[in-house]
């Protein structure tokens, strides 16, 4: 799917099962902290893509989502193109920077 030229990486966070803090039943009561995504992609052996704080999100179309108590998806937020190349959006304000977080713990061995 990585071509010559442009391309985009789209990413949707989801709450799982450890972010859980909606209306809806769950058993988990709790919440692990905000969605966050540590991602580290090497293209070919050669390229590595990782996620930073240069990486923009903005809030999508689903507004609910837990292991346990579903998914709401209000097609009227969807951003056609959000995660293609070149970036097309009329909705430029609503994007934002990432908050760089703090990693899993873990090492990388190469």
């Amino acid at each position: 799917m990585v071509k010559e030229g442009d391309n985009a990486f789209g990413v949707m966070l989801g709450n799982g099962m450890y972010n859980n803090v909606g209306p809806r039943y769950h058993k988990w009561t709790g919440s692990a902290g905000p969605r966050t995504l540590s991602l580290m992609l090497t293209i070919d052996g050669k390229q590595t893509l990782v996620s930073d704080d240069t990486w923009e999100g903005r809030a999508g179309p689903i507004s609910f989502n837990s292991v346990y108590g579903g998914e709401d998806h209000d097609a009227r937020l969807e951003e056609p193109g959000w995660d293609s190349a070149p970036f097309p959006t009329a909705n430029a304000s609503a994007w934002k920077r990432a908050v760089k977080a703090s990693g899993p713990g873990c090492t990388y061995a190469a």
